[in-house]
């Protein structure tokens, strides 16, 4: 999947603000970390990522046009997500 550019606005800024993620955190784990994309009900999709200081993320998001994403959530990873990660990252 290739994304270009993100979507932001007040609500999902605050939204992961929320969970003590900050936006250039989500940007550099999509774009400079190689995800793995899970599609989720609804349209939606999940980032399993991780940054440049090695924080595991899990992000929602939904496919805005081509290239461009807009983020719903973005928290940390939960052990069992982390391991789910790492073993599809083998």
């Amino acid at each position: 999947m290739r994304v270009h550019s993100f979507v932001w606005d007040e609500k999902n800024e605050n939204h992961i603000a929320e969970h003590g993620v900050a936006i250039f955190e989500v940007e550099e784990a999509i774009l400079f970390s190689k995800p793995f994309y899970q599609r989720s009900r609804e349209g939606k999709y999940i980032a399993y990522s991780l940054t440049e200081e090695e924080r595991y993320l899990f992000i929602v998001f939904v496919i805005k046009d081509s290239y461009r994403i807009r983020v719903i959530s973005a928290r940390d990873m939960n052990e069992k997500e982390k391991r789910y990660y790492k073993k599809k990252k083998r």
